[in-house]
């Protein structure tokens, strides 16, 4: 390897930012509880919680862009291990059973963060 490790191999071109304002009232960061945010991607919904954000510059273009690890939802509309009352319930308190892909991450622009969701870290095999 050519660099150091956490060399800044990429700046000026890529800034690491402890908070990112997407709208006049809605902000986040990689620490909670401002961390666990609802993208659109492609017209569907996915949940993930913030590991970076960047300040990415494009020639002229500046663009904000989130290292995001998704959330995997445990109870899906179509998974027939859990009850349907269950599922029913989840639906009606809109809300989402899931586990963080620790190894997986994937960019989104900032403008496809949609909102931020309340989020509770259960113990270890508390579902199961």
């Amino acid at each position: 390897m050519p660099y150091k490790v956490n060399a800044p191999v990429l700046r000026p071109y890529a800034i690491p930012l402890n908070f990112l304002h997407i709208t006049d009232v809605l902000g986040i960061s990689p620490k909670s509880p401002n961390n666990c945010v609802m993208v659109k991607i492609n017209g569907s919904k996915r949940f993930g919680i913030v590991d970076q954000i960047y300040q990415i510059t494009f020639g002229n273009v500046i663009e904000n862009v989130v290292l995001l690890k998704p959330v995997v939802q445990r109870y899906g509309k179509s998974d027939k291990s859990a009850s349907e009352n269950f599922q029913y319930n989840l639906y009606l308190l809109r809300t989402v059973v899931g586990q963080v892909k620790e190894k997986i991450s994937f960019f989104v622009r900032s403008s496809t963060i949609i909102s931020l969701v309340a989020y509770r870290k259960l113990n270890p095999h508390t579902l199961g």
